[in-house]
């Protein structure tokens, strides 16, 4: 059974007849609705003139200045003045039926995309399946993202009051840190936190502990910020991160650990540690949820899937991916940077659409290597896309120890803030226990060894 396309005729025909019978709201119907909103094709043809028209000289608009179109296009006149005798009660109402336009449009393009499915019931390869799933997903969410009408023009008074609403909160409670805190203290003071809606990156060569550090946030966020995260690893698999956290809570070497062989001293820290991780949720002095995902070749669109499930059903403050590099192309055509540009834009929406910050680990080329001073810089990110550009937040992770065995800098890792869209830029310095795969804040270090 194939089901009829929706549209409603009648709407269109009212819409268009407002437009030709009172120009001046087409300035508010080009704000709401495009000619594809229409299926009736003469509606849409005439929609299309008329914003053409309204375009090069908005007086002109009338049925008069149409009649070289309508017999270029072979449309009886009386067809286009019986649209003006059905127009709509109120002009001003034309953006409130626009959006009704263009609800039945987006179901429209809904309903196009299960043919499109249907058609695609002989596929038996899991790949396959896969990948029109994928792109069945990210078509429909792109059909509900146009729907959404975005109110994004306001007065200055308006968004200076609402200013105002956030500066008095912050002052009156003292606030100094208005997104998510890391743990590591001067991190927290250059950025003011990670802050909603914020692309994050932390960008490194292999081995400088991106991972680390980033379980390390998850951990502080989980364990002491009570904040509701999803942990997605490309590349590592549920139960070596565990094993990595438990390593990090309870100050215990990640190598005995892993293989059991441990003193009975260590057994019984190993036993407080898990007893502390497993600490309820919801209940009082208990932890905020981490959800850990170790599906490989995931698509930013089944990232946002389940990041909105999770968000629905529990809340949702932060999303962290590990690593960049791993994220799967929606498009199999495109070459290594065009999908890593494709990726970190959809990263960048994804981050505003969920509004929490998404922090993302990213794995330099062996270009740093080339130069006397390993440092990474904004450059090396430039052959990956347009990472630079979409971050708010760009941090390389740097080992001077890495490189050097007999450096002063032993055990100490350099976090550099290369760029930071609303704040400074700058290095901290955190204190690496290789063992357990933890960071310290040094000043916090400095002031317990006192």
């Amino acid at each position: 059974m194939e089901y009829a396309l929706p549209y409603d005729e009648q709407l269109e025909k009212e819409l268009v007849g407002s437009m030709l019978f009172e120009p001046e709201c087409i300035v508010d119907a080009i704000e709401t609705i495009k000619p594809e909103h229409f299926h009736h094709p003469i509606c849409r043809k005439l929609c299309e003139e008329i914003f053409r028209l309204w375009n090069e000289e908005e007086g002109v608009v009338s049925v008069v200045s149409l009649t070289p179109f309508l017999e270029r296009e072979q449309i009886p006149i009386e067809v286009v003045n019986e649209m003006t005798d059905v127009r709509l009660p109120s002009t001003k109402t034309i953006q409130h039926y626009g959006e009704r336009l263009k609800a039945i449009a987006a179901l429209r393009r809904a309903v196009q995309l299960g043919r499109q499915l249907l058609s695609l019931q002989h596929l038996k390869d899991r790949n396959e399946i896969r990948e029109a799933l994928n792109q069945a997903e990210l078509q429909l969410s792109n059909i509900a993202t146009a729907t959404a009408r975005m109110e994004t023009m306001k007065p200055f008074e308006e968004v200076l009051r609402e200013v105002n609403e956030r500066f008095e909160h912050h002052y009156a409670n003292g606030v100094g840190i208005t997104g998510l805190k890391t743990g590591f203290i001067e991190l927290d003071d250059m950025t003011s936190g990670f802050q909603k809606k914020d692309l994050i990156i932390i960008a490194g060569r292999p081995s400088m502990g991106k991972s680390a550090l980033a379980l390390e946030i998850a951990q502080y966020l989980r364990n002491e910020e009570k904040k509701n995260g999803i942990f997605f690893n490309l590349e590592m698999d549920n139960v070596s991160m565990a094993y990595r956290m438990i390593a990090n809570a309870g100050h215990l070497d990640l190598l005995k650990l892993r293989s059991g062989m441990v003193s009975e001293e260590e057994y019984v820290k190993y036993a407080e540690t898990l007893g502390y991780l497993a600490d309820g949720f919801g209940m009082e002095g208990g932890k905020g949820k981490l959800w850990l995902d170790e599906q490989p070749g995931m698509t930013v669109a089944e990232m946002k899937a389940k990041a909105r499930k999770i968000q629905r059903e529990h809340g949702l403050d932060y999303l962290i991916i590990d690593y960049l590099g791993l994220i799967q192309g929606n498009r199999s055509y495109m070459n290594r940077v065009e999908e890593v540009s494709e990726n970190s834009r959809l990263l960048k929406m994804m981050a505003k659409e969920l509004d929490v910050p998404v922090i993302v680990l990213c794995q330099l080329s062996r270009a740093v290597e080339q130069r006397a001073d390993k440092r990474p810089m904004l450059s090396d990110l430039r052959e990956s896309g347009s990472i630079e550009q979409d971050a708010d937040l760009v941090m390389f992770l740097y080992r001077d120890d890495y490189y050097h065995p007999n450096s002063d800098k032993a055990n100490i890792a350099e976090l550099i803030i290369a760029k930071h869209r609303n704040g400074p830029i700058g290095k901290v310095e955190l204190l690496l226990l290789k063992n357990y795969n933890k960071f310290l804040s040094l000043t916090k270090e400095a002031r317990e060894s006192q």
